[in-house]
């Protein structure tokens, strides 16, 4: 019997290939909007909480330097900005805490960096001392990481990125060969692996950097930032309150330094995911009603035409449940159909993105979402039972006398 409600459909919609064409095209815009726009907003916050993940997850708290806002006036009284000396007091004064590391240097500008052969590159300079590279879940391929006594004695010994050392040293033997940047040279004692962050560099790209002893790059102290990663990501506004009020006291209470709070920022993150999960359920949800619209106008339309048909098998004793089976087995493989079609574009438009983007960064990561897939599909269903429920019910509440008498309708 379904069987056969499903052929008289698929008749029903090739007699009407234009309403029909129109209808799925309809369906089709929801089903796909809703699949590739949340696909790939799962796919920018998948890609994000795995580049935070990888420098070491939601534990790291960042403090920068700021302008001052509630001790502006007292700025001209304190202006050495983040040092060396804060972040060891931060090492030293934090509970919670698993690493600390300061940052001099870096930043948007790059710095010509020369080696043998005539080479160069533009590359990104940072200063770090020992904890930078275990802070922030970096491996050195080759060599060896920095050392307390390089910053101590102030070593010229550097770690290049996996990129840096491709381009200054084509035959992959960096360890031991020196660069120079501006007039002074460095022993390269280090190469890091490739690192695929999702752009969290905080001002830095770990794959085309120079790392130098941070007493080097910053004879004085200063730092560009101070990354501090806890124990637990639910340690973070405890260490940010202690840290806060720490360098309040060692800044004279001049507020010229602000945090980040990875935990938070990714809280924040995936609340305006939700928010455009709704956007786009509710603009898909206006594709879906016009083609809904169209079911109903195409099943109202084939009661009417098939009349006298639907009067001869009510007469020969056709309940009213069959009739009312057979128009809503119609709207639902009409709603299919574009709802299959809308999958369809969807799944192979990710798929391949899926394929291609990875080849032009490596640390994006394209994914599918299954919910979004298991709404569509709930939505297609939906539009088809609502939408064919009034045509289904008009069909099975006709009299016999008159439909064949072709009079009702």
């Amino acid at each position: 019997m379904v069987l056969e409600h499903i052929r008289q459909a698929m008749a029903q919609m090739a007699a009407s290939r234009a309403r029909t064409a129109l209808t799925v095209l309809a369906i089709a815009i929801g089903v796909l909007s809703v699949v590739l726009l949340v696909s790939l907003g799962q796919s920018a916050l998948v890609s994000l909480t795995r580049g935070i993940e990888a420098i070491g997850g939601t534990r790291i708290v960042i403090v920068w330097p700021d302008a001052p806002q509630v001790a502006a006036m007292k700025q001209a009284s304190y202006t050495d900005g983040l040092t060396l000396a804060d972040a060891r007091a931060l090492r030293a004064r934090l509970p919670r805490v698993a690493s600390v590391a300061p940052v001099a240097g870096g930043g948007e500008d790059s710095e010509a960096v020369h080696a043998g052969g005539g080479r160069m590159a533009r590359l990104d300079i940072a200063g770090v001392d020992e904890a930078y590279i275990s802070g922030h879940a970096l491996k050195v391929q080759e060599g060896r990481d920095l050392t307390a006594g390089d910053l101590d004695r102030r070593e010229h010994v550097c770690i290049l990125g996996r990129l840096a050392a491709d381009r200054l040293f084509p035959d992959g033997r960096a360890v031991g060969r020196e660069v120079r940047v501006a007039d002074t040279r460095y022993r390269v004692v280090g190469t890091l692996a490739m690192a695929l962050k999702a752009g969290m560099r905080f001002g830095t790209d770990w794959n085309e950097v120079v790392l130098l002893p941070l007493t080097v790059a910053s004879p004085e102290g200063r730092l560009r930032m101070i990354s501090v990663t806890t124990t637990a990501s639910r340690h973070n506004p405890e260490v940010v309150a202690l840290a806060n009020s720490l360098l309040l006291h060692r800044h004279r209470q001049v507020d010229d330094f602000q945090f980040l709070d990875l935990g938070t920022m990714i809280a924040g993150y995936y609340k305006a995911y939700d928010a455009m999960i709704l956007v786009v359920g509710l603009l898909a949800g206006v594709s879906l009603v016009i083609g809904g619209v169209g079911i109903t106008n195409m099943m109202l339309v084939g009661v009417v035409e098939r009349t006298r048909e639907i009067g001869l098998r009510i007469a020969l004793g056709a309940p009213a449940g069959t009739i009312r089976q057979q128009f809503l087995i119609e709207a639902l493989v009409l709603a299919c159909v574009g709802g299959l079609a809308g999958l369809g574009a969807g799944v192979g438009i990710v798929s391949l993105l899926a394929s291609i983007v990875p080849r032009f960064q490596p640390e994006w990561t394209v994914v599918l979402s299954w919910p979004a897939v298991g709404a569509a599909v709930f939505a297609t269903l939906a539009t088809g039972v609502a939408f064919g429920w009034m045509p289904a019910r008009r069909a099975a509440a006709l009299d016999p006398v008159a439909a064949l008498r072709g009079d009702a309708a």
